[in-house]
């Protein structure tokens, strides 16, 4: 199930995540820092108070639990800010899963969610420029009976 729930749950966001002007953007998704810095203390306090575990740069640094998506989805709305509008969606699709395929031969760790980011990019990317046209087509899909059902 978590091969299937995380990706279709990004393409939802990417669907519902409409282009705004860098600075309309960043203020409207200042929410979902503040949101990620406040869970991210308490879960270092937890951490810290309860689990008797030392505080460290990394652990600061690393989203743990599903913290990592409010990071992510911070990221990919000020990316599609700065994509211009002029650029084709498939180049950008088909970029975005270069970069994913590219990320998995490189060192980078799960420090800011970078990892998880360009893992997930291809599927916010499909999800806000190809969105309407899945929901189109899920619609429009006939369902029809095996021949054998009565």
């Amino acid at each position: 199930i978590y091969a299937f729930h995380m990706p279709l749950f990004v393409l939802v966001s990417g669907y519902f995540t409409r282009r705004k002007p860098i600075g309309k953007q960043f203020s409207g998704s200042l929410k979902l820092l503040r949101l990620f810095l406040i869970f991210q203390l308490v879960d270092l306090a937890i951490l810290y108070f309860v689990g008797n575990e030392p505080v460290s740069i990394r652990r600061i640094v690393s989203p743990r639990f599903a913290l990592w998506y409010l990071l992510c989805l911070f990221y990919w709305r000020m990316l599609l800010s700065v994509i211009p509008q002029s650029w084709n969606p498939k180049w950008i699709v088909g970029a975005s899963f270069i970069a994913c395929l590219a990320v998995g031969f490189t060192p980078i760790g799960f420090e800011m969610g970078l990892h998880r980011f360009f893992s997930f990019m291809p599927y916010f990317m499909i999800g806000h420029y190809y969105g309407a046209e899945i929901l189109h087509h899920i619609e429009n899909k006939v369902i029809s009976t095996p021949p054998n059902a009565k």
